[in-house]
């Protein structure tokens, strides 16, 4: 909804109802696939990782100087810092042979409310790569974890029947 604020031009008349019903349609969506998800996996993090939900279970209950929540939001960062070094390294070469720098929107040089709405189009995007890196994690340990007991299992099946 917000990026709907942020990005639309207001004109009094039907296309802008008919845009306004997608908006809360698509925000109604993500919002509803996001709840499947999280409910799809909770059991399973508690179950397997439960030292994930620490720092976010003391964070949202308002501990936000504990020191495990500082660790974590520091990794984050510093994760996001080196995430996108990684991806721009490669634009070094031709900056220092007299390119000039990637500038992938200019909207966000129009204003402030393009400028957020233009921020805002990355959420879903970056909601998308975050499954995108985790089911595929969820997958690898559920087909080739190894218990104690049991040796690997590949597609769910143990290997010692």
């Amino acid at each position: 909804m917000a990026l709907w604020l942020c990005r639309s031009h207001f004109v009094p008349d039907l296309t802008t109802f008919f845009l306004f019903v997608l908006a809360v349609s698509t925000a109604l969506c993500i919002a509803g696939t996001t709840w499947l998800f999280y409910l799809a996996v909770e059991p399973w993090v508690r179950r397997k990782w439960p030292q994930t939900i620490i720092s976010w279970s003391r964070l949202l209950s308002g501990q936000v100087r504990d020191p495990l929540v500082g660790r974590d939001i520091l990794f984050g960062v510093i994760l996001g810092v080196v995430w996108v070094l990684v991806i721009q390294i490669r634009y070094i070469q031709m900056m220092r042979m007299g390119a000039s720098p990637g500038l992938y929107s200019t909207e966000y040089l129009i204003g402030g409310r393009q400028a957020l709405g233009a921020w805002l189009y990355q959420v879903p995007k970056l909601y998308c790569g975050c499954v995108g890196v985790l089911l595929p994690a969820l997958g690898f340990e559920g087909a080739f974890a190894q218990g104690l007991d049991r040796g690997p299992r590949v597609c769910g099946q143990s290997s010692r029947g």
